[in-house]
């Protein structure tokens, strides 16, 4: 007997074609609905309720909405792992987003606030791991290594909520810049001790943790290389090339600005380091010596791209205990973290409504290092 080539299709399976069309043309209406409200909440001078949360409530609704349609029913007894790419994300999606948070800094105020950024995004994503590992090793079931795997990853929470306050009210520019190098710098932070504990022995011990820091230490300044270098190359190749002297080919420029920003997410993986820190100072170093070495045409589009430029899906025997840990932290931040700034921002007297201030990338460093960059730079 000759078994058939294709398989039947799932019976849970949503059919392809036009529910494709349809469920990218209700994203997008959402997401016109979700910058509206936005929007009228800026308007209003309604702080207490963030944009953020109102995205996450429009889509609670809709997701409440769709379970009790037949075909909602059906999704979700059959889980599509296509839907959500872990690997595409981190390809494709998280590269971008990494080196446009370093290309967009205000380097002059975010270099004169480098020592006490980097206390709150090492020490304090440490001191968040370290109690978070410690409620979750006791209040759940998890083992010891998952369970600071897991600890490691949900410290490094995102202020978004926070920063966007911020943004509407235009608090002082020092807090704003320690809050937002906080969460620029604490990914990558987070990040390496995700690795390091996960690449620690079997038999964790407090004898482990000079080596285990030790580890934590060369993986950072490794990574913080590559993405040095990739910088430094990129300045090589635009200086020799001269392509900014005639300015007639702004494309290439900006095809070969971004095709060496991605190779600095992608080449520290393969030595294992932490390939945000690589891409984040990669970032950083372009925006200083690599841009000014681009044509201004190139650098108008490269700026368009940069600043214009999810179900839970969670594998393993622990999803469930995961999952409700990760929302659990994302409603809290964002509700009652995000919700609650503008009241401390009254009552610290934090000044509100000031004034924007120039990214001048003139002395913004120590005047050794700026006369060196002058001249190899």
């Amino acid at each position: 007997r000759v078994e058939p080539m294709h398989a039947a299709p799932h019976p849970a399976t949503p059919h392809p074609g036009h529910e494709v069309f349809f469920e990218v043309g209700l994203l997008v209406i959402l997401s016109v609905i979700a910058l509206a409200v936005g929007q009228w909440l800026h308007k209003n001078n309604i702080y207490w309720f963030p944009e953020s949360a109102a995205t996450i409530l429009i889509g609670f609704l809709c997701a409440l909405l769709e379970s009790f349609t037949e075909a909602g029913r059906e999704e979700k007894a059959y889980e599509r792992k296509e839907y959500f790419d872990p690997l595409f994300f981190n390809l494709f999606l998280l590269p971008p987003i990494i080196f446009e948070s370093g290309y967009s800094l205000n380097m002059k105020v975010f270099f004169s606030n480098i020592f006490t950024i980097n206390v709150f995004a090492v020490l304090g994503t440490l001191i968040s791991t370290s109690v978070t590992w410690l409620l979750l090793s006791t209040l759940t079931a998890l083992p010891v290594r998952e369970a600071g795997s897991f600890a490691a990853l949900i410290s490094a929470v995102d202020p978004v909520a926070t920063l966007a306050t911020f943004g509407a009210l235009r608090v002082d520019h020092k807090l704003n810049t320690l809050v937002f190098g906080e969460s620029v710098l604490n990914d990558a932070v987070s990040l390496i001790i995700f690795s390091t504990i996960l690449h620690a022995p079997a038999n964790f011990s407090l004898a482990s943790l000079p080596s285990v820091g030790l580890d934590f230490i060369g993986t950072f300044c490794l990574s913080f290389a590559y993405g040095t270098l990739i910088a430094l190359v990129a300045v090589l190749i635009f200086r020799t090339l001269g392509l900014a002297k005639h300015g007639h080919t702004p494309i290439t420029e900006v095809l070969i600005f971004w095709a060496l920003s991605y190779l600095s997410f992608v080449l520290p993986e393969v030595p294992h380091l932490a390939a945000i820190v690589a891409c984040l100072f990669c970032g950083i170093f372009m925006r200083l010596y690599a841009l000014p070495n681009l044509s201004n045409e190139a650098a108008k589009h490269l700026d368009f791209m940069l600043k214009r430029s999810l179900p839970l899906q969670v594998p393993g025997p622990w999803r469930d205990t995961i999952a409700a840990s990760t929302m659990t932290t994302v409603l809290f931040t964002t509700f009652v973290l995000g919700g609650s700034t503008k009241f401390l921002l009254d009552t610290l007297q934090i000044p509100v409504g000031v004034e924007a201030i120039l990214d001048v990338e003139s002395n913004i460093m120590h005047p050794a290092l700026e006369r060196l960059s002058k001249k190899w730079l």
